[in-house]
């Protein structure tokens, strides 16, 4: 296990040594090819909210964890960092496959203009004349056409969550629309999206995860100027410039081979998990983020039953943010 990295703080450090933009340079290079882990995400497992951490280790976000929004369904509160302005394209030659989520799509644009130089075969030059990204060109699970694109659009957004800390979440062609309806109405009221809350939830008709979301109020005038700094840390600057790449696909173990090896996965990372939440909790115990943004775990929430729904007043918003 990785030991905690342990540098001070800038005002504790001698000034000779502190050179941002020289820092930029120098240790992009020296970093170059080498991965530090993922950020954090936000996914949906079916119509749940799942936190994935860097390691990719899984937790559900709990009903008592979410908040009643202005037509009493449930949701997850947010704040908007930032968001990816190229939307990222994705495409795969055969069927989706939820147990193969890190396999790298067959062709793909980080910029949505055009097909990403390390692909092996890209499927035409630029994206707009490709006849995958054609409304009309997906096919459902029965092989039936339907009107969408059988290359996905995707949205990227940095999202703050309260006692978590900033995590990327991905919009999908589903929910796409009802972002941009949602961002339309910000700003004809002139409401920069990264100045409230925004809440984050499900299509409740939708017989697949829909996103859908609402205003959930302004931030405490203190806390604007702190999420404007955390929207330019490198952290939310790794979520926003984060790139695919193309890379060799392991192969599929057989069905008897899976088995096996999956009970030992399976295994191996329960011990894993448990080690980590006592490591994390210890940890977070004691201390808070070092943003001063509150971050800290909460305490125990009540039962989801009791918790579900409630609001959180301008006080406790405050605190939380760490104000």
């Amino acid at each position: 296990m990785a030991s905690e990295i342990m540098i001070p703080d800038v005002a504790e450090l001698p000034a000779h040594i502190l050179n941002p933009e020289l820092a930029r340079q120098a240790n992009e290079d020296a970093a170059f090819g080498v991965s530090a882990g993922f950020p954090a995400r936000i996914k949906m497992a079916g119509k749940t909210f799942m936190l994935v951490d860097g390691n990719g280790e899984e937790t559900p976000i709990k009903a008592g964890q979410l908040f009643k929004g202005p037509d009493d369904n449930l949701y997850l509160k947010t704040v908007v960092l930032r968001a990816k302005k190229e939307l990222q394209k994705v495409w795969y030659a055969t069927k989706y496959n939820k147990d193969a989520e890190g396999q790298a799509p067959d062709c793909f644009s980080n910029d949505g203009v055009k097909p990403d130089a390390s692909i092996a075969a890209p499927q035409c030059d630029v994206c707009a004349n490709c006849p995958h990204n054609a409304f009309g060109s997906a096919v459902n699970d029965s092989g039936q056409a339907t009107g969408g694109k059988a290359c996905s659009d995707n949205k990227i957004l940095a999202v703050f969550l309260p006692n978590k800390g900033p995590h990327s979440l991905k919009i999908t062609p589903g929910s796409l629309k009802n972002w941009g309806l949602y961002v339309k109405a910000l700003t004809s009221r002139g409401i920069p999206v990264g100045n409230v809350f925004t809440l984050i939830g499900f299509v409740n008709e939708a017989t697949y995860p829909v996103l859908t979301f609402q205003y959930g109020g302004p931030l405490p005038e203190q806390a604007v100027g702190k999420l404007a700094e955390l929207a330019v840390s490198p952290e939310v600057e790794e979520i926003v410039t984060q790139r695919i790449t193309a890379q060799t696909s392991a192969p599929v173990p057989t069905k008897a081979q899976g088995n096996v090896a999956s009970m030992e996965v399976e295994k191996k990372k329960k011990a894993e998990a448990t080690a980590k939440t006592k490591e994390k909790a210890e940890k977070e115990a004691a201390q808070s983020d070092d943003l001063g943004l509150g971050l800290e775990d909460a305490k125990p929430a009540a039962e989801p039953a009791a918790q579900a729904g409630a609001e959180l007043t301008d006080d406790e918003i405050a605190a939380e943010l760490g104000l």
